[in-house]
């Protein structure tokens, strides 16, 4: 197998890991809906976003924002459905120059590169106000996903460094966030092979910036694009 085959064989199997939303987050999320005076909203706007309606999803978790600003949960939710809807106007965005309509790729890069900017703000808010609480037993876990998850957000907007510094720090507070799916994740999924988990994305970032800036390979846009379209 030629390198190059095998560089995108990697790169198609990793996506799979940073294209979709994380079970455990998912299982979090439920978890601290539960102990929230705005728990049904948040379960509603869950499925949403378990449904890939990401823009409704949106509009429900800022709904519960707009009564309380400091809501960790819809943030991370927020977050979540910002970052899925930044993937989407990305992949719009490659379709649309193959198709050779430039102009309207450029307005969909655009609206890509605002979207994941405003998912990595809401990340931000996320784990401030969860580290001002302290780190304990209580929370580990759910700052691990969630710095796992603003990792895969940088990582979709080209900011390596800053998605390997939220894998590594993911890793540090919540080290199964190494494991990847579990089998009932892949089952479900119809996956029957485990995908390269955030370690593996993570170990692999690593090595290619310690390459020289001409010679890393970190992300084939096109091919990329096609892999997200898989279904989950």
């Amino acid at each position: 197998m030629a390198p190059s085959d095998r560089i995108y064989r990697y790169l198609v199997r990793a996506a799979i890991v940073l294209t979709v939303a994380w079970v455990a987050w998912t299982i979090y999320e439920m978890a601290g809906s539960e102990s929230s005076p705005y728990g049904h909203d948040l379960a509603a706007a869950l499925k949403l976003l378990e449904d890939g309606q990401f823009d409704l999803a949106l509009e429900s978790y800022q709904e519960v924002l707009d009564s309380d600003p400091d809501e960790r949960n819809a943030l991370r939710g927020k977050a979540q459905a910002l970052r899925q809807l930044g993937a989407q106007a990305q992949m719009r965005a490659l379709t649309l120059q193959e198709e050779g309509d430039e102009r309207a790729a450029e307005s969909a890069r655009i609206r890509a590169e605002q979207l994941l900017l405003r998912s990595v703000d809401a990340y931000d808010r996320a784990i401030a106000a969860e580290e001002a609480t302290g780190i304990g037993e209580h929370n580990r876990s759910v700052l691990g996903v969630s710095y796992a998850n603003r990792g895969i957000a940088r990582d979709t907007m080209d900011d390596y460094h800053g998605a390997l510094a939220d894998y590594e720090k993911a890793l540090e507070l919540e080290p199964e966030v190494a494991d990847g799916p579990g089998w009932l994740t892949r089952f479900l999924r119809n996956q029957p092979q485990r995908p390269p988990s955030v370690k593996d994305r993570a170990d692999y970032l690593r090595e290619q910036l310690a390459k020289p800036p001409d010679e890393r390979v970190l992300r084939v846009p096109q091919r990329d694009a096609e892999q997200r379209a898989y279904k989950m």
